[in-house]
């Protein structure tokens, strides 16, 4: 049974608990931030994630990262030479962390390069609530990661192409992957797993759109290329990343093998004692007179 869960999306929304510090400085020089079941790291300078189990903060075993690497336009499957842009190249810049009247918090990487701007919002809950990704409503918990990302500015070469992002889901030491519905899963060590849960829908326009995701399996990585219709204004595109546990304590039943129909049958020998003594007694006297 998954007993915590975590999750990440394209506005970057991060649920952290209310009394854990965000800001501060992580081992990777950056960003940590924590939810009730998983600490998150980023760069001062790209928003690449990298996070963990909480409980394992100084285990080594079970790293996961999310990284952002290149926008690619297709003039259908085929790559469109000049319309490629390697992400972890940018100038990023981020916004202080704030926190409004709900105890939610967040910041932003963003960075504008040659009029093409792209906006990685992160935000953070205290407890469970219900946003929207455009007509969509999405579920968040204080257990969750969830981003919005943000692209306009994109002059695309004809608007019958479309827009890849492609994202790369890691593992530093993975022992299965799987594909379940919208979500993808890397399996760690110790009945650990990381998944991404993607929306049904984009936002292109203003509307609500269907998009197509490519996953290419690795032996510890997953490749994903998520693909967008052409867009005039702004794309926004918003998932969901997670760390669950998978790790249930059995239930001791002191090496008691019967059935739960057996046992439901059982009467305790208390019981069974004041329901039969009448009827001994009965029998002993009826032998006496005899």
């Amino acid at each position: 049974m998954i007993k915590k869960m975590i999750a990440v999306g394209a506005t970057l929304l991060l649920l952290l608990l209310p009394c854990v510090t965000t800001g501060q400085a992580a081992e990777t020089d950056g960003f940590e931030m924590a939810t009730e079941t998983a600490y998150f790291h980023f760069a001062h300078n790209n928003p690449d994630m990298t996070f963990f189990y909480r409980e394992e903060a100084n285990d080594t075993l079970n790293h996961f990262k999310v990284s952002f690497n290149r926008l690619v336009e297709n003039a259908g499957s085929r790559p469109v030479g000049s319309g490629i842009l390697v992400l972890s190249t940018l100038e990023w810049s981020h916004t202080n962390v704030t926190e409004d009247e709900n105890g939610a918090k967040s910041f932003e990487f963003y960075v504008n390069d040659g009029g093409i701007e792209m906006h990685i919002g992160i935000y953070v809950f205290s407890q469970n609530m219900t946003v929207m990704n455009g007509n969509e409503s999405v579920e968040v918990s204080g257990y969750d990661l969830k981003f919005d990302l943000s692209l306009s500015g994109w002059t695309f070469g004809s608007p019958d192409n479309n827009l890849t992002l492609e994202i790369s889901f890691i593992a530093n030491k993975c022992r299965n992957h799987a594909q379940q519905g919208e979500t993808t899963q890397l399996e760690g060590e110790n009945n650990q797993t990381a998944y991404m849960k993607q929306t049904q829908t984009a936002v292109v326009d203003g509307e609500n759109v269907q998009y197509a995701t490519n996953r290419t399996f690795e032996s510890n990585r997953i490749d994903m290329g998520i693909t967008f219709p052409a867009f005039d204004d702004t794309l926004y595109y918003d998932p969901l990343v997670g760390v669950a546990s998978t790790d249930e304590p059995e239930v001791d039943d002191d090496d008691d093998d019967s059935t739960e129909d057996e046992r439901d049958a059982f009467i305790p020998a208390s019981i069974y004692a004041a329901l039969i003594a009448p009827l001994i007694a009965a029998a002993c006297g009826k032998r006496k007179k005899e």
